[in-house]
């Protein structure tokens, strides 16, 4: 695990509560356990919210039913996508750079009567687990941004699968992840633009890949300001988060270049996009998804 690794290792093990308490207020899942006719409720929850629609959609038709089918989760963090496969018949192998994430997924799968299997480590990096060892991988809601080498990472990714495995893969749009202001980093009741007062600023060019740095809270591990890499005092700090600005053309010649024939490739709004005249980030693509299958 490299250093920029290491630090985002750290950065995600102080977040862990946080993230925990955030999902806890939000949605049924966390009830599903407590009576028994929601555990179903719950499991559709996540199949909604971790794969959407067209992912779904995806995997019916290029893999059919995932029962008894080996999959694996890269980057699986709130393992909304874990529970979802593991519902839906998968034999379902996590992994994540944090342990705590992975410790609170192991006590949310036991609450929803989930076999899943927990794996720590660099998902660029995972020696351990098997040669064409899953029928489907996926990597779902802000991962690669993590990562200093995509075409590290998908080339591991295709490592793990075997010949026409399928790999669904759904990040931040790159287009969006630039600007500061954003409620990605501030919050999720920040307003922009004319109405909010604030002036959206970019913190980076499109194409400068990086590595970016933000300090985060060593409590919370909510990032808190964008570091200028002129800055001395900043730029060594413990606390510092490192994320990579990667391109949509780089999202697709990285996966091209690992062995995979892209099948499908789709944007999404965020959820609030009729009030971008209140919030202008309202106006720009929220995530970019694609489905890949390994070349035989």
């Amino acid at each position: 695990m490299n250093k920029m690794h290491e630090s985002n290792h750290t950065k995600w093990n102080a977040a862990a509560p946080r993230w925990k308490a955030r999902r806890d207020s939000k949605g049924p899942w966390h009830r599903g356990h407590l009576v028994p006719e929601r555990v179903e409720k719950a499991l559709e929850y996540w199949r909604e919210n971790a794969l959407t629609e067209q992912g779904v959609e995806h995997i019916a038709q290029h893999l059919g039913s995932l029962e008894g089918k080996n999959a694996v989760v890269l980057g699986s963090g709130d393992n909304f996508a874990a529970f979802a496969l593991a519902s839906m018949g998968a034999t379902v192998t996590s992994v994540d750079i944090s342990e705590r994430q992975l410790e609170i997924a192991a006590e949310r799968a036991k609450d929803l009567g989930l076999e899943i299997t927990f794996h720590q480590g660099d998902i660029s990096d995972l020696p351990t687990l098997p040669d064409g060892g899953y029928h489907f991988a996926c990597s779902i809601g802000v991962v690669a941004i993590w990562i200093s080498d995509l075409w590290q990472y998908y080339a591991e990714a295709s490592r793990l699968l075997t010949p026409g495995g399928l790999f669904v893969v759904g990040e931040v749009h790159p287009v969006r992840q630039m600007w500061s202001n954003c409620e990605y980093f501030i919050g999720e009741d920040a307003m922009v633009g004319k109405e909010g007062g604030n002036t959206p600023e970019a913190d980076f060019f499109y194409f400068d890949r990086g590595p970016h740095q933000y300090l985060y809270n060593p409590e919370t591990g909510a990032a808190t300001e964008f570091v200028d890499p002129e800055d001395e005092e900043t730029r060594d700090a413990e606390n510092v988060q490192y994320i990579f600005q990667w391109t949509v053309s780089d999202y697709l010649m990285a996966m091209i270049d690992a062995g995979f024939e892209i099948l499908h490739v789709w944007e999404e709004p965020t959820k609030n996009h009729d009030q971008w005249r209140q919030n202008c980030f309202h106006a720009l693509p929220n995530g970019f998804y694609m489905v890949c299958k390994k070349k035989q």
